[in-house]
């Protein structure tokens, strides 16, 4: 497995953290985007946020129009139960962008697939998938997998 760039302590990816019960959970943390939808499956209170991928987020959105957010911030907890079950321990990475809020699992509601997974490239995300299903996109280091 890929080690996990450095980058994500870089300071162009400033991370702010929110908690649902003090921001509350429709907070708009860019347009079209509130907390609870960027928030952990596993229900918890703390959200930590990429800024520059709140601004990547932002020109997507303008872009694409309207999109569902499947995925954005892990918590340790929910990334390790719910991502890599079943998955041998060996193939587990220790980090994912979606631990640092610098990353989201995405469906485009106005727009092809496709279309949407080569603007997220065009705007400048850095790791970029289209699974069929939804897109992976990332404020991480440009790379393919």
């Amino acid at each position: 497995m890929e080690a996990f760039p450095e980058s994500v302590l870089d300071l162009k990816n400033k991370l702010s953290v929110y908690c649902l019960s003090v921001h509350g959970e429709n907070f708009v943390l860019s347009p079209g985007l509130c907390l609870k939808e960027f928030s952990s499956r596993c229900g918890q209170d703390q959200v930590i946020v990429s800024q520059i991928f709140l601004q990547m987020y932002a020109v997507l959105r303008e872009k694409a129009g309207r999109i569902q957010i499947n995925r954005g911030y892990s918590s340790w907890l929910w990334h390790l139960e719910h991502v890599y079950k079943g998955t041998p321990k060996e193939d587990v990475p220790e980090l994912s962008y979606h631990l640092f809020g610098m990353a989201a699992d995405m469906v485009p509601l106005d727009i092809k697939m496709e279309e949407f997974a080569q603007l997220c490239k065009d705007i400048g995300f850095g790791g970029v998938k289209n699974y069929g299903g939804f897109v992976h996109a990332d404020s991480g280091k440009k790379r393919t997998w």
